[in-house]
């Protein structure tokens, strides 16, 4: 269900339609004096919240995030990255703010280790979550604390081979999905069940959060490149995924890892 598309340069000019979902992919590892640059174009509690952190490699990779969200939100607004101001949902989750609310944009970004992933669309909520899934840990408890006795059950059917891959699986589509919703993990996240089969009906099977009867949702997996996994959830059905790449430090990363 990863959608066959590649990840390619964007166009000169962005325009997202209704019935569209711009995926970005950017690598986080970037020369010092693009960080200089893209700093000075955050807010300034993002620069406060940036001096929080410990060690120099995560500050950078948030201001890349942070940055690169602001050049490619310009990029739609037809405005400058740092005149764009947002506001925050109870849960963290941004959204634009100000003059830019009438636009009817809606995003979400995602980041691990040094590879960040961004969703833009049209009038719809949207969530994207984006997992290394390289590295190892016991997984065991965020099972039995997030997972749904159905996931979980599957879950442990499979091969152990196959688990480690299989919980990040599971764990970016629920992610993705309430992120979207703009809730945080202690709310639901144990209501929605999700599952491993390819049918795309079943890839959300039921949330007891909020939803209508006439709800739908669409829960869709990316490939992000080799040692992660991610998956997007947006507002409704029959929706086109493009993949963009963003600058050309990327392009190392792709043939690195022989994607």
């Amino acid at each position: 269900m990863a959608p066959s598309c590649s990840w390619i340069a964007p166009p000169d000019v962005l325009t997202v339609t209704q019935d569209e979902v711009h995926v970005w992919r950017a690598s986080l590892d970037i020369p010092d004096e693009q960080i200089e640059k893209l700093i000075k174009t955050l807010s300034p509690d993002e620069r406060e919240r940036s001096e929080k952190y410990h060690f120099r490699r995560d500050r950078q990779n948030y201001i890349a995030a942070r940055g690169i969200l602001r050049n490619i939100l310009a990029g739609h607004l037809g405005t400058e990255p740092e005149k764009i101001i947002f506001s925050y949902s109870p849960y963290g989750k941004p959204f634009l703010s100000d003059h830019f609310s009438n636009t009817e944009l809606s995003f979400n970004l995602s980041h691990a280790k040094d590879l960040a992933m961004y969703a833009v669309t049209l009038k719809r909520k949207v969530g994207i979550d984006i997992e290394y899934s390289q590295q190892e840990f016991q997984w065991n408890d965020i099972v039995e604390r997030f997972f749904s006795p159905l996931e979980k059950a599957e879950l442990l059917a499979l091969p152990e081979k196959d688990r480690h891959r299989a919980f990040f699986t599971y764990w970016t589509r629920k992610e993705a999905f309430l992120k979207a919703k703009g809730i945080g993990l202690s709310t639901g996240i144990k209501d929605i069940n999700v599952t491993l089969k390819n049918e795309r009906s079943s890839y959300l099977l039921r949330s007891d959060y909020a939803l209508r009867e006439d709800d739908y949702w669409s829960l869709i997996d990316l490939n992000p490149g080799f040692g992660y996994l991610a998956a997007l959830a947006v507002e409704g059905d029959g929706l086109r995924v493009r993949c963009w790449q963003y600058g050309a430090n990327l392009q190392n990363l792709i043939c690195n890892n022989g994607i």
